[in-house]
């Protein structure tokens, strides 16, 4: 070959080369879990493509998928997955494309897509009896066919008993005609069972359920009794299953056996049916009660035995009072539900027969509906007394009706319906509800004390609700109201001062006698009964200053209580006395009279203002005028200093000394003007001697000293100050009468 020649092949080469390899290229396919997948398996498709994007069109010969897009995962990795569940079985091609800017390569692959189906087709026997071989097929299918029965395509199979796991009697057969066939045991225990298969092949799992019968192999019960209530020599019919496997067992009286109390009854006859027998005896003589009836079997040395509860009824017969006749319903009820129903006679009378046992009794009256709760129907004959009253007028009450039960027998709790009048209650908020638990009826008095009870109350059918453990009298009524009236003997007070508050109780306008009257006040608790007129009185005291608030509360057997409120003001007491005498001056004279005041209050004093009225003003001056302060139990002296004038005129004034400030006081004394006397002229007349006037004040200040002690002996509950002024008072009189004395001689 020529030179040039050679030259072109090698170029032309070169360029092919370099054209192939900038071709994007599919370099694998792969299909995850397999290219053979079941419905309901996730198919996820790989493809290697050195390209930038990656399609895929899936089609069959009957349906063509949209264009997929792949997702790039990492350089040259695209990735999708199908949902073999939106797949009908069969084969699919799936057309790649690979492409970059420039140009795109292709290939094409197949995958396939199969159907599996799992049933439990056959259970043998058709009835299973307990603890039975049971022969269970199952059906295994893919596309339709049924599995080829190859070692290495075996499925693992499991059996459940509802949801437990049960042990398969060797291993799973494989049978081309009808499937998969395992063996195991049918529980000890008769019912229906839930039966599950579970297959696994391969990838999946395959899974039936099926409800299985399981029957007794020995099925031995009594059906039923033509009567579950026994009277003496009454015939008997009883219903027996007796079956083995279905088919009845042979029963004569060699080995069957009934009794009744452990006491064997005679079998008049036994009469078998397809699949039960038909038993007569007679019921022997028992006393009213519950009972079970057992009868016993044998077979191959076994004994067979069931037994039902039976009872003899109990009678009862019975009125609810002797003296009046009460229509009433009585109902007997277990768990809410009508046992038995009883109705009353023209004459008051009830009679039935009832299983013996605990009811809930309800009876109804036309005025009340009681309801017991668990009552021993052997002990509701022993009886129920009821009596109804109406306008019944007790001490503070005014009753629209009254109820009164008395029981013989017992009961957990009981719940009462009672009836009022609305009439009698104009509102009928205001009705209450007693009781009185000792109640007599013949003279319709409580023997004990009436109990305010809480209710329910139902004014639309005017009735009272109650739930109690005991029952006797029920009053609904009405309490009347007291009505109380007070007063104090004057609106305030001083400390220590008896301070007293009376008053009167009524109630409909009759004074109340020995109504309960209680006085609180100041943390004291005082009580008082009102007499016959109804008064009560408190007399009490306090040592402190205040303002004291109080209440009086009044109770009196059932009558509405009533209670008032009220204050007493307590002060302390701003007092003083005035302590002057009378007094005799000459004219011309100059005397100082004193003059005491003295705080005998319980407060003190300040700026008293001393004023003299009564005498000319150039008679007298007097110092302080004002008194700044005087402290309890203090006393001040004013000076009094008269001047009388030598032409004064000869009288007697009547003057008093007034002291005020926040209270006012006066005091009177008297002023005397005497005629000034001369001098005594001597003459030869014989004279008598004269005692000088201050040895006579001073054997009367020693007379009056004695007379002092004495009076202070027989005067000790009078205040000091009294007693003074009362001395001093009477120390004036007598230095009076020796002047005049004096003046006379």
């Amino acid at each position: 070959m020529k030179p040039v020649e050679l030259l072109i092949s090698f170029s032309i080469c070169i360029f092919l080369i370099n054209v192939s390899l900038a071709l994007p290229v599919i370099s694998d396919i792969t299909f995850e879990p397999s290219s053979e997948i079941y419905k309901g398996e996730n198919l996820t498709l790989k493809v290697i493509c050195n390209g930038s994007e990656v399609k895929a069109k899936i089609y069959s010969s009957s349906i063509t998928l949209p264009s997929i897009t792949l997702t790039k995962t990492s350089a040259n990795t695209f990735e999708t997955t199908l949902l073999s569940l939106n797949l009908e079985k069969g084969s699919y091609k799936v057309n790649l494309s690979c492409s970059d800017e420039v140009d795109t390569s292709y290939n094409l692959t197949t995958f396939s897509v199969h159907e599996v189906e799992g049933k439990i087709s056959y259970v043998y026997p058709n009835r299973i009896f307990t603890n039975d071989l049971v022969k269970v097929v199952f059906e295994l299918r893919k596309d339709g066919a049924l599995f080829e029965c190859s070692e290495s395509n075996f499925p693992e199979f499991h059996i459940y008993f509802d949801e437990k796991e049960e042990k398969l009697e060797g291993l799973p057969l494989c049978n081309v005609n009808e499937g998969f066939i395992f063996f195991f045991y049918a529980p000890y225990q008769e019912g229906n069972y839930k039966l599950k298969v579970v297959a696994s092949v391969g990838r999946i799992s395959l899974e039936d359920e099926k409800i299985l019968t399981i029957n007794k192999l020995i099925d031995f019960n009594i059906i039923s009794l033509n009567t579950y209530e026994f009277t003496t020599n009454e015939t008997i019919t009883l219903k027996l299953k007796a079956l083995e496997r279905g088919k009845l067992i042979g029963l004569d009286e060699s080995n069957l056996r009934i009794e009744l109390d452990d006491e064997e009854i005679k079998v008049k006859s036994i009469l078998p049916f397809s699949d039960h027998y038909e038993i007569k005896f007679s019921a022997p003589e028992k006393n009213p009660g519950n009972y079970e009836l057992e009868i016993f079997v044998i077979k191959d040395g076994k004994t067979f035995s069931d037994s039902v509860s039976i009872y003899y009824p109990v009678e009862i017969y019975d009125t609810f009072n002797q003296n009046s006749i009460f229509s009433a319903t009585l109902r007997f009820l277990v768990n809410g539900i009508e046992k038995y129903k009883l109705l009353t006679d023209s004459n008051g009378y009830f009679n039935g027969k009832i299983k013996p046992g605990k009811y809930d009794v309800e009876i109804t009256f036309s005025n009340a509906k009681v309801l017991f709760y668990e009552v021993d129907v052997e002990d509701f004959s022993k009886g129920l007394t009821y009596a109804f009253h109406e306008d019944l007028d007790l001490s503070g009450l005014k009753i629209s009706t009254l109820h009164f039960f008395k029981t013989s027998f017992e009961y957990k709790k009981v719940y009462l319906e009672l009836k009022y009048d609305e009439k009698d209650f104009p509102n009928e908020n205001l009705i209450k509800v007693f009781k009185c638990d000792e109640w007599n009826e013949a003279y319709r008095r409580c023997d004990s004390q009436w109990k305010k009870l809480n209710f329910d109350l139902d004014t639309s059918k005017n009735f009272v609700k109650l739930e109690l453990t005991s029952l006797s009298a029920f009053a609904i009524a009405s309490q009347k109201s007291l009505s109380l009236d007070f007063a104090l003997d004057k609106h305030s007070y001083w400390i220590n001062e008896s301070i007293k508050i009376y008053g009167t109780v009524r109630a409909e306008n009759n004074l109340i006698e020995n109504a309960t009257v209680t006085l609180e006040i100041a943390n004291h608790k005082l009580t008082k009964f009102t007499d016959k007129n109804g008064y009560f009185e408190f007399e009490v005291s306090f040592p402190q200053e205040g303002n004291y608030y109080f209440t009086l509360k009044v109770e009196k057997d059932l009558f509405e209580k009533v209670e008032k409120k009220g204050n007493v003001e307590v002060k302390r007491k701003k007092s003083f006395s005035i302590e002057v005498s009378s007094v005799q001056i000459y004219q011309g004279q100059t005397l100082t009279l004193p003059i005491k005041i003295f705080n005998d209050g319980q407060s003190d004093l300040k700026d008293l203002k001393i004023e003299i009225e009564g005498l000319p003003l150039d008679f007298y001056s007097f110092s302080p005028l004002q008194i700044e302060e005087l402290v309890i139990g203090d006393e001040k002296v004013i000076n009094l200093t008269f001047s009388i004038p030598l032409n004064a005129t000869l009288k007697t004034y009547t003057a008093k000394v007034k002291v005020s400030n926040e209270i006012s006081k006066e005091e009177f004394f008297t002023l005397t003007i005497l005629e000034k006397k001369e001098p005594t002229k001597i003459t030869g007349k014989i004279v008598e001697p004269i005692i000088p006037i201050n040895y006579v004040y001073l054997l009367i200040f020693a007379a009056f000293s004695f007379l002092t002690s004495f009076l202070l002996k027989k005067i000790k509950k009078k205040k000091s100050n009294e007693v003074r002024l009362q001395l001093l008072k009477v120390f004036g009189n007598l230095k009076q009468k020796e002047i005049e004395k004096n003046e006379s001689d």
